[in-house]
């Protein structure tokens, strides 16, 4: 059976601006999965608190706002899109951001489908690794993508280098599986998708 690394669940919250975007991304990044920390220690603590009885009502009072919050993303959205010059330029540039690109994917507002942000992820990936053996989409299940290396006499990225290339272009994925290599984990950036489910992670 083939190794999977897998991410964990990452909360979204916004994160300072940078003068370049590669730091950028870096430090948002970091400040995602500090938050991601505090968040899920505050929702223990407040389940905890509440107890069963009157924790499902606050969940749901969470899951509420946060729908609310996605309907007036989407609201903004097309109005930014129908006065935008280029649409396609303003998508590009939302999807850049990675707090921005997190909280699209949470409503499912994400400009860019899936398979070309898998797709230029393994591009950039061959780029930074350019001795190791170019990957291919096999296919996405329950939430995991499986990858198979094109040259099979090449060595394939580590599943740790793969999953951190993943994560940046498709954070929403659950993990990463790679024919070859050896098992990783990665610390995720994926969105509180559980607050849309009625539940965590």
């Amino acid at each position: 059976m083939a190794p999977c690394a897998c991410f964990a669940g990452r909360a979204v919250v916004s994160a300072a601006p940078s003068s370049s975007a590669e730091p950028a991304k870096s430090a948002d990044a970091a400040a995602l999965v500090e938050h991601d920390k505090l968040v899920e220690r505050l929702l223990a603590e407040a389940e905890a608190a509440c107890g069963p009885t009157a924790w499902p009502r606050v969940e749901a009072l969470i899951t509420s706002l946060v729908e609310l919050y996605g309907e007036g993303l989407g609201r903004m959205l097309e109005h930014a899109r129908a006065a935008a010059r280029s649409p396609t330029d303003l998508d590009e540039q939302l999807a850049g951001d990675e707090v921005v690109s997190s909280l699209l994917l949470l409503h499912d507002l994400h400009p860019v489908a899936l398979d070309r942000r898998l797709e230029r992820a393994l591009e950039r990936l061959h780029e930074e690794v350019p001795h190791a053996a170019p990957l291919a989409v096999v296919g996405v299940a329950d939430g995991v993508v499986k990858l198979r290396a094109v040259d099979s006499k090449a060595t394939p990225p580590t599943s740790h280098v793969v999953a951190r290339a993943i994560e940046r272009e498709a954070p929403e994925l659950a993990g990463v599986q790679v024919d070859g290599a050896p098992p990783a984990r990665a610390d995720g950036l994926v969105p509180a998708t559980s607050l849309l489910r009625g539940g965590r992670s």
